[in-house]
């Protein structure tokens, strides 16, 4: 079997064992956000929620990944490596820790234009200060390629978080206790990672100078400012909301701002005032959000398998294996997270009915632009791993910063005379989301040729996007609501996509055939251990 080959196998096997517990992560995370909104009973205090647990996402997604991908990578480089992992990283927790508390009530009143979410802020410093300590956790199992220890701990986390952040929440502990619980269940799987190396110590390579706590920071540097531009494409919009909506509702007119309070559906527009609108309007977009962003959770575990397999072919200067990993990452990645959004696009305004209540169907014309964008984001962020594994860090926070500078300039005109736009304003806030990624991604496309070569499989994006469209047209056909609309939709919608690629021949034996070698694999791996296991059965008898 060929090397691309082997790795296509390899990925397939690392990306199910992963995805097995991202799948679990985004059914944990969809019950969380499913069952928040309910909790919290009005869109408004959902909206606060939403946008405190945005500022905190922003800043644990850059801690956890940049340290877990450093961490990966010094694992090779020579003796100490974990230590010196671990010491950065309870470097960078105290760091930030220290800053988002002392900080909090200015990024309250400056950046959200709301003093009262001060000390919600400043609590966010205890879930961002153990994201960076579980990062260094994660690197280690993902580094040694402990892909089934990876995964178990990601289940055991999300397990933590529903249980906790909903229970919060539930037991009337509000938006404090939601964050407290975040905060309980890092720390919790954090010891649990722990406790596991501590079981199965990892060998470290004895080559090589012994790696310094230096070393560790100049590597995850770059590996940070890349994770704060991308995950701030992914919350910008949903901050700005709270941020730039504040001035112009201030000044509008009692006229103009009960007219958009009983256009979006706020009960008594006429005593509503610019704060409740302000979070009504973060509320009804962040659930539409969290539903765009399924295409993007549901592939996120290739990223983290992809990373060490075009690490390792380019440091063996093997650019033919780093390009068919880069490729089939890509194509992989439309054609899965096409799945998601070929479901939803169609019945959009009934799902968000169903799964969030009626307040939210005002913003079903946004949601198909933002599932759009979602694999988008998904695709890009597949274009700027590939970049940072094969030592192009400075091209891939090149592209993510063009991606965040348009999606900044995007945002800012959906966000303009939003009374005049009405519940238009949803559905300009989901172009926009989607104009500024489409930017980012063709420039990291044309940035990874510029790497790699011919990399990105422009005849897979086509069809996957054909397909799409007849799932929009097709599923938006069905009429109604309730549970047999959202069902009859996202059937007709899935069941649309699929017969198009098979059609256009995307899919076909080869795509099968890497199938069956996993499965074939998997099985044959769970055979051996059996044998091990009656054979030492059989020496203590």
């Amino acid at each position: 079997m060929s090397s691309s080959s082997s790795d296509a196998v390899a990925a397939g096997r690392g990306f199910l064992v992963i995805a097995g517990s991202k799948a679990y992560f985004i059914l944990s995370a969809a019950t969380i956000s499913l069952g928040l909104p309910r909790l919290f009973g009005d869109p408004a205090r959902f909206g606060e929620y939403r946008v405190v647990n945005g500022f905190a996402t922003l800043l644990n997604m850059v801690v956890v990944t940049a340290g877990m991908q450093a961490t990966a990578r010094v694992l090779a480089l020579g003796p100490g490596a974990v230590k010196a992992s671990a010491t950065a990283g309870a470097l960078l927790a105290l760091a930030i820790g220290v800053a988002i508390a002392t900080l909090g009530p200015t990024i309250a009143g400056s950046l959200l234009n709301d003093p009262s979410l001060a000390s919600p802020v400043a609590l966010t410093a205890a879930v961002v200060s153990a994201y960076a300590l579980y990062g260094v956790v994660v690197g280690v199992f993902n580094g040694a390629r402990r892909f089934v220890g990876q995964a178990l701990l990601d289940i055991t986390f999300s397990t933590l978080k529903l249980v906790l952040v909903v229970g919060a929440v539930a037991a009337g502990f509000g938006l404090t206790g939601a964050i407290l619980g975040f905060a309980g269940s890092v720390v919790l799987a954090m010891l649990v990672g722990v406790i596991a190396l501590s079981r199965s110590p990892l060998r470290e390579t004895a080559d090589g100078e012994p790696v310094r706590i230096t070393t560790v920071l100049v590597v995850m540097a770059p590996f940070l400012g890349t994770q704060l531009l991308t995950n701030l494409l992914i919350q910008l919009d949903g901050i700005a909301v709270k941020s730039l909506l504040a001035d112009p509702l201030s000044a509008a007119s009692a006229a103009d701002l009960s007219g958009l309070a009983a256009a979006l559906g706020i009960p008594d527009p006429g005593l509503a005032e610019p704060k409740r609108v302000i979070d009504w309007v973060s509320g009804v977009f962040g659930g539409a959000k969290n539903i765009a962003l399924l295409p993007y959770q549901a592939t996120f575990a290739l990223t983290l398998v992809v990373f060490p397999l075009v690490t390792e072919a380019s440091r063996g200067g093997d650019p033919d294996r780093s390009r068919a990993a880069a490729r089939g990452s890509l194509r992989f990645t439309a054609l899965l997270g096409g799945v998601v959004v070929a479901a939803a696009i169609g019945p959009a305004e009934p799902i968000l009915g169903f799964l969030f209540g009626p307040g939210y169907m005002q913003a079903g014309a946004g949601l198909r632009f933002l599932l759009v964008s979602g694999v988008l984001l998904s695709l890009l962020s597949v274009l700027v791993v590939v970049l940072n594994a094969s030592g192009r860090e400075g091209l891939g926070l090149l592209v993510t910063a063009t991606a965040v500078l348009s999606s900044g300039l995007t945002v800012t005109l959906a966000l303009s005379a939003p009374t005049e736009s009405g519940t238009g304003l949803f559905l300009r806030l989901g172009l926009a989301s989607c104009v500024s990624i489409f930017v980012g991604t063709l420039v990291g496309a044309l940035a990874l040729r510029r790497a790699l070569g011919p990399v990105v499989p422009w005849s897979s994006l086509l069809r996957v996007a054909v397909a799409l469209a007849a799932s929009w047209v097709v599923g938006a056909l069905v009429p109604g609501q309730g549970l047999v609309a959202v069902g009859l939709g996202v059937l007709s919608g899935t069941a649309t996509y699929g017969l198009v690629l098979i059609g256009t021949r995307e899919l076909g034996p080869a795509d099968l055939g890497v199938i069956r070698r996993i499965v074939a694999r998997r099985s044959s791996s769970k055979v051996k251990s059996s044998s091990k296991v009656k054979s030492s059965s059989k020496v203590k008898s």
